[in-house]
């Protein structure tokens, strides 16, 4: 073989190679982002059966729309989660989907704060979501990062 042919070798199997790590480091970005875009959507969810939740009378068992009735374990309750027994997140109120994992941070005056982390892993860091939404506005304030837990 001349050396033409291996230099010719030799470059095709180094543009295969690049092309592959490419692919691969585009694909792993894709599914990162992906992630984090379906946490926030779970998580709008969560935002929607609190907002539910609020509204809804003391006598069919809500919080009336009244700051007084509510505290965040109520909510959380309400919206399905759960108290986390052991673990990362022991004691808290909260959920895991295919997703990620959701928290119930707690409740500011009319503020209830979530958070969700995405189970997609980039450089040793997860997509987390954080969501702010105010009981009596009805406006929600989504934070979007990077963490390796709550």
């Amino acid at each position: 073989m001349g050396t033409q042919q291996m230099l010719v070798i030799v470059l095709s199997v180094i543009i295969v190679g690049v092309g592959v790590s490419v692919g691969f480091f585009v694909f792993q970005n894709q599914a990162y982002n992906a992630n984090r875009l379906t946490v926030a959507n779970e998580m709008q969810q969560y935002v929607k059966a609190s907002v539910q939740y609020w509204k809804t009378p003391t006598s069919q068992g809500g919080a009336g729309a009244e700051i007084r009735h509510i505290r965040a374990g109520d909510i959380a309750l309400a919206i399905g989660f759960q108290t986390f027994r052991g673990g990362p997140y022991n004691g808290n109120y909260g959920t895991t989907s295919e997703n990620g994992d959701f928290i119930v941070v707690g409740l500011e005056n009319d503020v209830l704060i979530l958070k969700g982390l995405g189970h997609e892993a980039k450089s040793g860091k997860r997509p987390m979501v954080q969501m702010n939404i105010n009981l009596n506005t009805y406006m929600c304030r989504t934070t979007y990062s990077d963490a390796e837990g709550f």
